[in-house]
């Protein structure tokens, strides 16, 4: 409340305010005295007694301007109040003090008479502005109910963003280096060693040599969000795609002067133009293609809260827990596998070369489950993922054998060709160690380290047979195993 009220003009004497003290107290004395008693009926209107336990709010005001909505009233009267009334007009509730005041004030400006201040007036203060909106403001239910089946989506202190949810898109997009295991061991080049009139053949080279290298690799997953069950999981649909570069490896053995080289046709049977000859070149190509798509089930972190922002938008809050996920669905992966023998002899008249190709493909299709297991806080979250598919494999074994020499002691081998088909019961493992750091509400960062198991496929190498006849077989027992670190993002919108 503010009270506006001019300045009095000039000094009174001490007498004069004491004199101005004693007509106060009769003004008090005599409304007092002619306050009506309880159930006395006024100008027709009559004051009700306050309800027990209630005390009666009743107040006398003198009305010294006329009210803009009420009834009109004298000067001077008295307006009984029998309840508080919001809508009653805001009076001076006490006569002026210099009206009550003698007009005594001593002459000044020439013996005129001093002009008197004008009443007091007592305004109604305006409404204080609200400086927050309140707490829990009234929404629409729709709106309300919006909030309470969307995943938190708070980035301030303590809250924690789920990406996958109803109406949500997310990619992840992830970039490695991807190495490969090696092969049982398959021997290539021989030595001979005469010893007591026998003949021994000394492996020299062999698959147990190869040393793959980190090859780069990629994997994307695009999911949608597709609902919130009553369990507060989400379900969402993902396809996911993990693809290798060729691990293309190479070795060229010379025999710099030594012993001739010799291959295992040799060891088999009567010599070949492999045998004998100064230089073998080994190469083998391979690689990994895998996709699969996927029904996931994740489960929201079991503490959070709707909170209702000064911004005037909903939130979830949620805190540091387990998120386990669950999934089903299909998988494809195909593994190609490549191996070329070259032999070369240039020493003295002879002149021999031959060319040992075997091409190896695996198809593999089947049903798979899926799981991941993170701890999740506000920025950080880390865990780990996995699957298991049962699959049949679809083979097939291509294979070429060819040789040429100028000496008239080794028969040519003229150029052959087989191939070889199968199928056969596999399994594809992963297992990965991710680690994620939430840059906003939409973007993460991770780092991982993966490992994929491939088991009942055959490899080129192994399907050698060393026989001019049957130049390969097939042999689908054998396993690779893939593993590689990964740096990527993940986006949702």
């Amino acid at each position: 409340m503010v009270v506006h009220r001019l300045p009095r003009l000039g000094k009174r004497p001490l007498e004069h305010s004491m004199v101005r003290c004693a007509l106060i107290w009769l003004a008090v004395a005599a409304t007092l005295a002619a306050a009506p008693a309880s159930g006395q009926s006024t100008r027709g209107r009559t004051v009700k007694k306050a309800p027990p336990g209630r005390p009666r709010l009743a107040r006398t005001m003198r009305q010294e301007t006329p009210s803009p909505t009420g009834p009109q009233v004298p000067p001077g009267a008295d307006q009984p109040y029998d309840e508080f009334d919001p809508t009653a007009p805001i009076t001076d509730p006490v006569t002026p003090l210099d009206d009550a005041m003698p007009n005594d004030t001593p002459p000044s400006n020439g013996g005129a008479e001093a002009p008197t201040a004008p009443p007091m007036k007592l305004h109604q203060p305006e409404p204080e502005e609200e400086l927050y909106e309140p707490f829990a403001p009234q929404v629409a239910m729709d709106e309300y109910e919006a909030a309470m089946s969307m995943p938190p989506n708070d980035f301030s202190k303590g809250a924690i963003t789920q990406y996958s949810g109803p109406r949500d898109w997310y990619a992840d997009f992830s970039f490695g280096m991807y190495t490969r295991s090696r092969t049982d061991r398959v021997n290539f080049a021989f030595n001979t060693v005469s010893s007591g009139g026998q003949l021994f053949f000394v492996p020299i080279f062999g698959t147990e040599d190869f040393d793959y290298s980190f090859e780069a690799a990629g994997r994307a997953t695009i999911g949608r969000g597709l609902w919130v069950d009553a369990k507060q999981r989400d379900h969402s649909l993902e396809f996911t795609y993990v693809g290798t570069n060729d691990w293309n490896e190479n070795w060229v053995l010379d025999r710099g002067g030594g012993a001739a080289l010799v291959s295992g046709f040799d060891v088999n049977g009567p010599s070949t133009p492999f045998d004998q000859a100064d230089r073998y070149t080994v190469d083998t190509t391979s690689d990994m293609q895998s996709f699969e798509l996927n029904y996931m089930i994740r489960r929201r972190l079991e503490r959070d809260r709707l909170v209702y922002s000064p911004t005037g938008v909903w939130r979830r809050e949620a805190y540091p827990g387990w998120r386990p996920a669950l999934g089903f669905g299909v998988r494809y992966a195909s593994f190609d596998d490549a191996f070329v023998f070259h032999s070369e002899t240039t020493t003295g008249a002879t002149r021999a070369n031959g060319e040992y190709r075997i091409t190896d493909r695996n198809n593999m299709i089947g049903a798979q489950l899926k799981g991941e297991l993170m701890y999740q806080t506000w920025r950080y979250s880390m865990g780990v993922r996995g699957g298991a598919a049962a699959c049949v494999n679809f083979q097939e074994v291509h294979a070429f054998l060819a040789a040429e020499t100028t000496s008239t002691a080794v028969a040519d081998i003229t150029p052959r060709t087989m191939s070889l088909n199968g199928q056969d019961a596999g399994v594809i493992g992963e297992l990965g160690l991710i680690m994620n750091y939430r840059m906003t509400d939409r973007l993460t960062l991770h780092a991982g380290y993966d490992f994929f198991w491939l088991g009942g496929i055959s490899l080129a190498p192994e399907q050698m047979t060393y026989n001019t006849n049957v130049p390969a077989h097939l042999i689908n027992s054998s396993f690779a195993l893939i593993q590689g670190g990964t740096l990527g993002f993940q986006l949702s919108w």
